[in-house]
């Protein structure tokens, strides 16, 4: 989006007509409204803001390139991104510029306060005659203020508009800067992939003739294996018809082996069969001369074991009586320190009880005490509440005459705000060349109706001091504290 949508190449820098949609748009919607009588009570603060309105938008332009300037400083960032905030920047700020109208248009309002009711001038000129001095002063006043906002406005809009027109022409600079940019970056990486493509395609060039070469070498390898293959197919068709006979032949022996091998298996398993049974026997007769002996052995062990029995079993019945009586002592004594110790777990826990009744007393002392005050700052807030139900007409008297000392003021500092146009005497002296001296007493403003409405009320409503306040709470709380 550049500048040309929004002004015609005719337009200078001090020009404050809008071209294009947005001038079809403000001519359709403000042709017939005159200034607004909300200019009337503008003070330097509101100029100032909108100074400061206005200027912002040259402020965030620069603000913009001095980030896409810091950006096309970097590499390994695409320059999109910069066009995408440019983009981004200029739809804020005619975003802003459609918000300004519309708050233009809002201050315009319904154009009552300076509507024109004649169709020439000679018609109100006309008018303004049969019109006696006083009515004429205030509608010359009137016309005089009108022009001044109009001059005010006029100046704020020729301003705004410079401070667009350079807010444009430094985004489109910026603009044509950054497009020039990206077209250098796309051309340094067009000229990049250009060269990485021939060197690819040298590079596989080479890679061909390697692989031509290699073809070749692999096709006569190819026709010598193929020969060798046929001669080794034709030996082995040979060396499979020999093999066929030596198979028949080695059958042949194999059936004649394998009967001689059955019949020797034969004999030589009857030989184990009697070899076994010989050997089982003998080893019967050594096992039970074995058992014989071990039989022997374990019945002298036995009658040892019986001997060494009888003797522990004597050794355990002492060892038992002597081991009951110490148990029984020491029954007796554990008894004894058991009754000890029961002794002691209860003077700890009377103790204990004692300590926790102490603590429960010094608690609920502390309860009444927080309930005595409670029941003090709900005495004392009764007597507020009393205190307010007696003096309400007085403080509501005292509210309303600082409401009515708050909009008197605001009402003066209005009209002190409003300019004046008794300096400019050149087309009052014209039209009404016999001034009297009632000219300023018409002027001036009358007599506020609400400060004899605000003494009349102060007078009889007085705020009570915060001594006398305190002194009858005082006394209406003493009857109430009786326990």
């Amino acid at each position: 989006m550049s500048s040309q949508n929004l002004f015609s190449p005719a337009d200078s820098a001090d020009s404050s007509i809008p071209a294009g949609a947005e001038a079809t748009k403000y001519n359709s919607s403000h042709h017939h409204r005159p200034a607004s009588s909300r200019k009337l009570f503008v003070n330097h603060s509101r100029e100032n803001r909108c100074h400061s309105e206005g200027s912002h938008i040259v402020d965030g332009t620069e603000a913009v390139i001095r980030d896409d300037n810091e950006y096309l400083g970097g590499e390994n960032l695409l320059p999109a991104v910069s066009c995408e905030k440019l983009a981004n920047h200029v739809d804020t700020m005619f975003a802003k510029l459609n918000d300004d109208m519309k708050r233009v248009a809002a201050i315009y309002g319904d154009g009552s306060f300076f509507a024109r009711n004649f169709e020439t001038y000679d018609a109100e000129v006309e008018e303004l005659g049969k019109l006696n001095e006083a009515e004429a002063r205030a509608q010359l006043q009137r016309y005089a203020l009108r022009c001044h906002v109009n001059e005010k406005e006029k100046e704020q809009l020729h301003k705004r508009n410079r401070e667009l027109n350079d807010a444009l022409e430094i985004l489109r600079v910026h603009i044509l800067r950054t497009q020039s940019n990206v077209l250098d970056q796309a051309r340094r990486v067009a000229k990049q992939a250009t060269e990485g493509l021939n060197e690819l395609l040298q590079s596989s060039s080479k890679e061909i003739t390697k692989l031509n070469q290699k073809n070749a070498l692999s096709l006569a390898q190819s026709s010598s294996l193929q020969n060798q293959l046929k001669q080794t197919t034709a030996q082995l068709e040979a060396k499979k018809e020999a093999l066929k006979e030596a198979n028949k032949n080695l059958d042949m022996l194999r059936f004649e082996r394998d009967s001689l091998q059955n019949h020797s298996d034969q004999r030589d398993q009857k030989l184990e069969q009697l070899e076994s049974r010989i050997h089982d026997l003998s080893e019967d007769l050594r096992l039970k001369e074995e058992a014989v002996i071990k039989a022997k052995a374990e019945l002298s062990v036995r009658d040892q074991e019986i001997q060494a029995l009888k003797e522990k079993l004597k050794e355990v019945e002492t060892a038992a009586d002597a081991c009951l009586k110490r148990r029984e002592l020491e029954i007796k004594r554990q008894m004894d320190h058991y009754l000890q110790e029961t002794k002691a777990i209860d003077a700890e826990r009377e103790r204990q009880a004692r300590a926790k009744i102490l603590e429960v007393q010094r608690q609920l002392k502390a309860v009444e005490d927080q309930r005595d005050e409670a029941e003090q700052r709900a005495l004392a807030a009764e007597e507020k509440v009393a205190d307010y139900e007696e003096n309400f007409l007085k403080y509501r008297g005292q509210m309303e005459g600082e409401a009515l000392r708050a909009i008197t003021s605001g009402y003066r500092n209005a009209l002190s705000a409003i300019p004046s146009s008794r300096i400019t005497s050149s087309p009052l002296d014209r039209l009404f060349p016999n001034r009297t001296s009632s000219y300023r007493e018409n002027i001036d403003p009358a007599c506020d109706p609400f400060e004899k409405l605000y003494t009349a009320r102060t007078s009889h409503s007085r705020i009570p001091p915060r001594s006398e306040a305190t002194s009858s709470r005082a006394q209406i709380s003493r009857p109430r504290r009786k326990k």
